[in-house]
């Protein structure tokens, strides 16, 4: 249901479901890394990158925790929600430099991985 919920744009829905799929008493590992990287992409839906930000290094700790790697695609992730955050925000112009800058620099760190 969360995932249907994040593919047809009803982020609030899903990052409401996904927040009670990571506190339940039955957590399997990869299922539970999978929700919270769905927290990431619900957020990002919502256009509020600092939350996407702070979701994103909590996946990475839980997955690190238990012995994942980030893969391709959560780099992707990651760089896009600070590609997004440099181009979507009134922020100053040095600050939506560096965040696509961050952006540029994950994305060459992805060309490597592949």
């Amino acid at each position: 249901m969360a995932s249907a919920y994040l593919e047809t744009g009803h982020y609030a829905e899903a990052l409401n479901l996904f927040e009670k799929q990571v506190r339940s008493d039955s957590k399997d590992s990869v299922e539970c890394a999978s929700a919270l990287g769905n927290i990431v992409d619900c957020y990002k839906g919502m256009k509020r990158y600092e939350e996407a930000i702070s979701a994103f290094n909590q996946f990475n700790a839980y997955k690190t925790m238990n012995g994942m790697s980030l893969d391709i695609y959560d780099y992707q992730k990651l760089a896009t929600v600070y590609y997004r955050l440099g181009a979507d925000t009134l922020l100053e112009h040095h600050n939506q430099l560096a965040y696509i800058e961050k952006s540029d620099s994950i994305y060459a760190m992805m060309s490597g991985l592949s």
